[in-house]
């Protein structure tokens, strides 16, 4: 049975600039499957898109990335989100999105759901993110808490990332904090940003984070700092893990969903925490000096 990661794929722009841009694939699930791939883990990629050409191409795209896509149903009509990085002089980034009739949002309405639901129930671990709830209203968002529920019940691991960006929650942070809370509680394996928990939850040392998140019931949380890199706490360990070089970012893209992919894929080999968190760092590391969030494969490995 393959890690299951559940949320949207959209198309790119990158390098924008004289009238003229880089076109890629992207989103913060999809760029952790392609990266768990890459460390040969085997990844089904759950989500829907639509019928059109682009879509098409995208699917042949994550094939060709070693995904799984047995589940990501076909949405009569559909097409995909899209969305554009802008990015400063230090290389961080900032996105504009055109998602709101991305055929992702209507995957629980699509006569496959059911089965692919049941699917998911069974996975030994099971990602997503708060985006990925994001893009859904509450009935969707109660149908991942069920997955969450049926994959612990069963003795996998859930992995949530807090992946917080208000432009997603119109209902405002009150919304997101009730979502986003809910997925923690059935989390084994919690990931944030410093960056994302300040902007919903107020600010906070990663270590004072990673106790929240502890408290919440996670296993194993893991708190990204950038620069500093990351601050890890489990019953056996709390200390930070600092990268083993730091560097000046091209595009900061995918950094936190590839810190995501180095550590789980490290954790699915054996690896302990620390250990993992090193192989997040590296990963990272080699995402950010390359622009977008999808890196050119032969840039990735971390072995």
């Amino acid at each position: 049975m393959p890690v299951i990661v559940f949320g949207e794929g959209m198309i790119e722009l990158s390098a924008v600039r004289d009238g003229a841009a880089r076109v890629a694939y992207g989103g913060d699930a999809l760029n952790t499957a392609i990266y768990l791939a890459r460390e040969n883990i085997d990844v089904e990629f759950v989500s829907a898109l639509g019928d059109d050409s682009f879509s098409r191409e995208l699917c042949l795209a994550w094939a060709g990335e070693g995904l799984q896509l047995g589940r990501c149903l076909i949405c009569a009509g559909g097409k995909p989100g899209i969305y554009a990085i802008s990015v400063d002089e230090q290389g961080e980034r900032s996105f504009t999105y055109w998602r709101l009739e991305s055929a992702a949002r209507r995957f629980f309405g699509l006569p496959g759901a059911p089965a692919a639901i049941a699917f998911m129930k069974q996975a030994p671990l099971f990602y997503c993110s708060g985006i990925t709830l994001s893009i859904f209203d509450d009935a969707g968002r109660g149908e991942i808490l069920g997955i969450m529920d049926a994959v612990r019940a069963n003795g996998g691991d859930v992995a949530f990332d807090i992946n917080y960006r208000p432009k997603g929650w119109p209902a405002g942070p009150a919304a997101a904090r009730d979502a986003i809370n809910s997925a923690l509680e059935r989390a084994s394996v919690c990931f944030s940003s410093a960056e994302d928990w300040t902007l919903l939850y107020g600010p906070a040392a990663p270590e004072a984070i990673a106790a929240v998140l502890r408290a919440k019931g996670c296993r194993e949380a893991i708190v990204k700092d950038g620069p500093r890199g990351c601050f890890l706490s489990t019953a056996q360990t709390t200390q930070w893990i600092a990268p083993e070089a730091v560097v000046n970012p091209v595009d900061t893209t995918g950094a936190g969903d590839s810190f995501n992919a180095g550590y789980l894929a490290a954790r699915r080999r054996g690896a302990a925490p620390p250990e993992a968190c090193r192989a997040g760092n590296n990963l990272a590391r080699k995402v950010i000096l390359q622009p977008g969030a999808i890196a050119p494969s032969d840039e990735t490995p971390i072995a």
